[in-house]
Formats: structure tokens, sequence, C-alpha cells
């Protein structure tokens, strides 16, 4: 399997509108293996991991290969000018704290986390509740 990055400091993400998200393809369905999120002010925030269910409209990031002999990634690491519908929480919840640098890093071990296969289906960092903070972000999926 190749794997694949993407990260970005991002606007204030809301309960609609998340951080990042990635997308699947109708051929390719990504293994989330890592997700992160660290504060950049000074005020705290809540994250959550979410199932995305319909896309928005979307700005592609720049997926970066971790290993050169691999093709480019094939699912789409997003953010949003138009919200997409955020499904189910996955469990997943932090509070960042009140501090620049708070962060959390979420593994996933062997088989990662994997949204439905389609082009509307995936996985998001997306504030939980409260106001939202900009914040550096990443993810990291195998294909």
């Amino acid at each position: 399997m190749a794997r694949y990055g993407a990260g970005l400091l991002s606007a204030a993400p809301t309960s609609t509108r998340p951080a990042i998200g990635l997308y699947n393809t109708a051929a390719v369905v990504a293994q989330l293996r890592e997700a992160a999120a660290t504060n950049t002010t000074s005020t705290a925030t809540a994250i959550h991991l979410a199932l995305l269910t319909a896309a928005g409209t979307q700005t592609g990031q720049t997926e970066t290969k971790h290993n050169d002999l691999t093709g480019a990634a094939v699912a789409t690491a997003v953010t949003w000018s138009a919200d997409p519908t955020v499904g189910a929480t996955l469990g997943y919840r932090h509070q960042l704290g009140a501090a620049v640098g708070a962060g959390v890093a979420f593994t996933f071990g062997a088989d990662g986390i994997r949204a439905a296969s389609g082009t509307a289906n995936g996985i998001s960092i997306a504030l939980e509740n409260g106001t939202g903070q900009a914040m550096q972000v990443y993810l990291v999926w195998d294909e």
C-alpha cells in the first residue's frame, strides 16, 4: 500500500465546515492512519473526527507521497468554500487546550479507519462545539 499525507493551517472550523477532510473515490477507499490538530491560538476548542456524507464545494489540498516509488494519491484531501454534510462522530474527541501548540494526534492501528466508498464519503476533523479557532491539521492515509 502507498502512504500519503496532507496538512494545512485551517481557518476557524465550525460544526458544519470542518478544518480538513479526506474523500474517497468510487474506486479507492482510503485507510486513515493518523489525524492531528494543534491549536494556534490561546483559546480552547473542542474537536472530533466525523464522517462526511456529502461533498459541499471543495478546495483540493496538496497530497504528498511518503514514498517516491508510488503514484499520485487517488483519495482527495480538501477544505470547503460551501459546507459539506457532517455525519456521525467516529468517537474520537479532544479538547485542544487554551495555549498555542496544544494538540492531539489520533492513530488508528493496523486497519485504519475507512468511510464508505464513493466521492461523497469521507472523514474530517470537525469542531464539536463552542468557538472554532485556527489550527494546524494533518491527515495520513494509505491507499
